[in-house]
């Protein structure tokens, strides 16, 4: 992830686990200033990724018009459990919170929360418990609830891949936590999970406790305004998810891309990646206009 010409990252060390560090990356906006940071949770199934992933041009959209870009380390699972994945990113936002005007030298402490997949979905749920509320959720393809039955039965999509075995995936686990996982080697991990229904027991401990790690109807309806998009024939995360939350937030925007890509943004000779970030920006600009 690199950014706009002159502007270079700063990275803080927010917290550890076992003694793995948990950092965070600085982007500070040179133009047209908002005083507010995009607090950024990358995705990748919660098994992959890392905070460096979102392309160089969308981020360069944030830092023209006037937004800070945080984004966030957290542990991945397996080798962390949900319960403290979440843990993770509550004491970075809190480590956010404390730190932005002193040590980050930022206008405020005004946050903003932005996910993609995974990452959106860990963003509802750190919005839902947090004591400060973020000013708005962008949520690119995500989901709020692990208590879809997609979730937990083999999925077509995935199911077209080379078929792969569990002993051979789980030779990729570390044992340590890891808050990097290189999508050419972790990716196999999510597809065999996505193969054999099995993700949530990667995630929890009891795939039971999935109910405590899903919004409710009076959950999403405290959230604060959210921009969704989604594709209409999303293969991995039903683009119906995208719809409930856009019903069930008072103050939402919904974009139905009409593809069958998940990550729709992916592709970046596709122009329609960057016309959504930048439907994104009006729409932030429209929101948080005090």
């Amino acid at each position: 992830m690199t950014t706009q010409p002159g502007t270079e990252a700063v990275i803080f060390t927010i917290s550890s686990i076992q003694s793995v560090p948990l950092e965070g990356k600085l982007f500070r906006s040179r133009v047209n200033r908002k005083g507010k940071t995009i607090l950024y949770l990358h995705g990748g199934g919660l098994l992959y990724g890392d905070k460096n992933d979102l392309p160089e041009p969308y981020l360069n959209l944030f830092l023209s018009a006037g937004y800070d870009f945080f984004a966030l380390d957290y542990p991945l699972a397996p080798e962390t459990k949900l319960p403290d994945i979440l843990a993770s990113i509550q004491a970075g936002l809190l480590w956010f919170q404390s730190h932005a005007v002193s040590d980050l030298s930022l206008d405020s402490a005004d946050y903003l929360l932005f996910g993609r997949s995974a990452g959106a979905y860990l963003a509802f749920l750190t919005a839902s418990s947090s004591t400060v509320n973020p000013a708005a959720i962008i949520s690119l393809y995500g989901y709020h609830t692990l208590r879809e039955a997609s979730f937990r039965i083999p999925n077509r999509h995935y199911l077209a891949y080379q078929r792969l075995v569990k002993a051979d995936v789980e030779r990729l686990l570390s044992p340590v936590p890891i808050v990097t996982g290189e999508k050419e080697l972790r990716f196999a991990l999510y597809v065999y999970a996505r193969q054999s229904g099995t993700w949530l027991s990667y995630l929890l401990d009891d795939i039971k406790e999935a109910r405590n790690y899903s919004l409710n109807d009076e959950q999403l309806a405290a959230l604060p305004p959210t921009y969704l998009a989604a594709s209409n024939a999303d293969p991995d995360v039903p683009y119906q998810l995208s719809k409930i939350l856009s019903q069930k937030i008072p103050f939402a925007k919904l974009n139905t891309i009409a593809s069958e890509e998940h990550d729709f943004d992916r592709n970046l000779s596709n122009p329609l990646g960057i016309e959504v970030y930048r439907d994104v920006i009006v729409w932030l600009d429209e929101t948080l206009t005090d």
